[in-house]
């Protein structure tokens, strides 16, 4: 399914922050563990019906004990800070991430409606407050 094309109906976010400290996910003896494999099924077929991960990982290596390197690909939306050069060529396909400067990042879009890549300055997270309202607002939007 095209991530630019929604189902009917609201959509829900799982949210992983540092997927490092997920024990579950850990591979078995160099086999995805059953929770990673499950969660791999979620990012392939979850847009399909408005289910969508937003994932933060350490490393690429710990994307991949997640995800195996395919299931990287269902990541359309991609967020990098200063990495080395070779997490940088997975993740991005260039060593772009790898000269950043501190306090920098990079955002690549690769499906809508071209592929974007942009540099900017990220910020701290925002308070609980002012995430329950842009959730609000977001949902808003949604259902309208």
């Amino acid at each position: 399914m095209d991530a630019g094309v929604a189902p009917d109906g609201p959509s829900t976010f799982l949210v992983l922050h540092g997927l490092h400290a997920w024990r579950d996910l850990r591979p078995v003896e160099f086999k995805l563990a059953p929770a990673a494999e499950q969660l791999l099924r979620i990012a392939e077929r979850g847009p399909e019906v408005g289910v969508h991960i937003l994932a933060w990982a350490d490393s690429f290596a710990t994307l991949e004990q997640s995800f195996k390197r395919a299931g990287v690909g269902y990541f359309d939306h991609r967020v990098l800070l200063r990495v080395s050069e070779g997490d940088s060529n997975q993740v991005l396909n260039s060593p772009v991430a790898a000269q950043l400067a501190d306090g920098r990042a990079l955002y690549r879009c690769e499906s809508w409606p071209r592929d974007v890549v942009e540099k900017f300055k990220p910020y701290t997270v925002p308070a609980a407050e002012v995430l329950a309202a842009l959730v609000a607002r977001i949902g808003g939007r949604m259902a309208g």
